[in-house]
């Protein structure tokens, strides 16, 4: 099978809305660069209870007292915190405080993903491209990659190429065009 292009959408800015950074479609010439503030994930905290629970969070996870991260951040995940969301998606995934379970940690992510955060974009990507955790959707999965792609993940492209390899001509168009239609659902 031929290798196919795909253009990721016009690079992404990055803007704080609230307390959380969240990935949102309006420059061409913004450029990324973004640090971990643990293994588990990036908040900007500002003053306000949701902002000192998920600091708490942050706290709890960095002292690898996965339990209490995932008691910390339920509660704001479940109000639609897409910082908290994506949290917790990645807690499923590694069975960190609470089994692994990787249909829950994609449905955290699809949550998070839906409102802009990156690593949550790229997770949402790589499964639906590999079926783990949720049903393999080629054209989904080249949305994900291809807005993962837009704001510089390093490990976009690799997905990318690898998946060029598998997709339909037909399967790559409709990917590109639901990554040129996407915008984020406001953020919580």
């Amino acid at each position: 099978h031929e290798e196919f292009s795909l253009n990721p959408p016009a690079p992404s800015r990055w803007r704080c809305f609230g307390s959380w950074l969240v990935i949102h479609r309006f420059s061409r010439s913004a450029r990324l660069a973004l640090g971990f503030a643990s293994a588990i994930g990036l908040a900007i905290v500002a003053a306000d209870p949701a902002s000192a629970d998920f600091y708490a969070g942050v706290l709890a996870a960095q002292a690898e007292d996965y339990e209490t991260a995932f008691q910390e951040w339920l509660p704001l995940a479940e109000e639609g915190l897409a910082g908290a969301q994506s949290n917790i998606g990645d807690l499923y995934a590694n069975g960190l405080g609470v089994e692994e379970n990787l249909e829950e940690a994609a449905r955290w992510h699809l949550l998070a993903a839906e409102q802009g955060i990156l690593k949550s974009i790229f997770y949402m990507g790589a499964h639906l491209a590999s079926g783990q955790g949720v049903e393999r959707d080629y054209p989904e999965a080249i949305k994900w990659l291809l807005l993962a792609k837009g704001a510089e993940d390093p490990n976009a492209d690799q997905v990318l190429n690898l998946l060029s390899r598998q997709v339909s001509d037909e399967d790559a168009a409709e990917g590109q065009r639901r990554a040129d239609e996407w915008t984020p659902r406001p953020v919580n």
